[in-house]
C-alpha cells in the first residue's frame, strides 16, 4: 500500500479537489466520502496536469443592448474548439458584469440569452461529451449587478467609497458580507445542478 489514511473529500461538491500521490503507480487513488463515508476512486493526475491545450474567451458582456450575445453560437464555438484542439475550455456562466448564462431564479440573466437560456448547457455538454475538460467561470468579487442592487455588499476604501468611486466599471462585492456569501453559494448550487 502507498497510504497510511485515506484523505477526505469535502461535502460541498464545488469544492472537491482531487487527490494525487506521486508515490503510487496505479491509475486511480481511494478517498473517503464525508457525506456517505464510503471509499471512492478519483482520477490521480488532475485535469491541469495532463489537459494543456486551454482555452478562455473573455466575455464580460454587458446586457444594455439585447443583441449582445444573442448571436452566440455554441455549435460554430464547439467547431473552433476542436479545430484549435483544445481540451480544457473555459465556459463563462457569470462574468465580472454579474450577469448569468444560465436560466437562474437567483441572480440576472443576461438579456442576451431570453429565448435561447439553454445555449450555454449545450456547449458545455458538446464539449463534455467530446471528453474535454470543461471548467466552468464564475465570477465571485466582481459583481456589477449585484454590487449596484446591494449597497452593503459592496467592497468599500477606507473613505467608505466604492471601486466605482475611483472609475472602475466592474462592482467589487465583499466576500466577507455573510448576505453575499449566502447569495454566491445559491447561485453555485444552482449552476452546478444546471449543468
Amino acid at each position: 500500500p502507498t497510504h497510511t489514511r485515506l484523505p477526505t473529500i469535502s461535502s460541498e461538491r464545488w469544492c472537491s479537489a482531487t487527490v494525487f500521490d506521486p508515490r503510487c503507480n496505479s491509475d486511480i487513488l481511494p478517498v473517503r466520502s464525508t457525506i456517505t463515508g464510503k471509499i471512492m476512486k478519483r482520477e490521480t493526475i488532475p485535469w491541469y496536469q495532463n489537459k494543456l491545450r486551454r482555452t478562455l474567451l473573455d466575455m464580460h458582456i454587458p446586457d444594455w443592448n439585447d443583441e449582445f450575445m444573442r448571436s452566440f453560437d455554441p455549435e460554430t464555438y464547439f467547431k473552433a474548439l476542436k479545430t484549435a484542439n483544445v481540451n480544457a475550455p473555459m465556459i463563462y456562466v457569470q462574468a465580472h458584469t454579474g450577469l448569468c448564462y444560465w436560466p437562474t431564479k437567483v441572480g440576472t440573466m443576461h438579456k442576451g440569452f431570453v429565448g435561447c437560456e439553454d445555449k450555454m448547457k449545450h456547449l458545455f455538454d458538446l464539449c463534455n461529451a467530446d471528453g474535454m475538460s470543461t471548467i466552468l467561470y464564475y465570477s465571485l468579487i466582481y459583481n456589477t449587478e449585484e454590487y449596484f442592487k446591494h449597497p452593503q455588499w459592496q467592497m468599500r476604501d477606507v473613505e467608505g467609497r466604492g471601486c466605482t468611486f475611483k472609475g472602475s466599471r466592474y462592482g467589487l462585492c465583499c466576500p466577507n458580507n455573510m448576505e453575499y456569501r449566502a447569495f454566491v453559494a445559491a447561485q453555485i448550487a444552482e449552476f452546478l445542478d444546471y449543468f
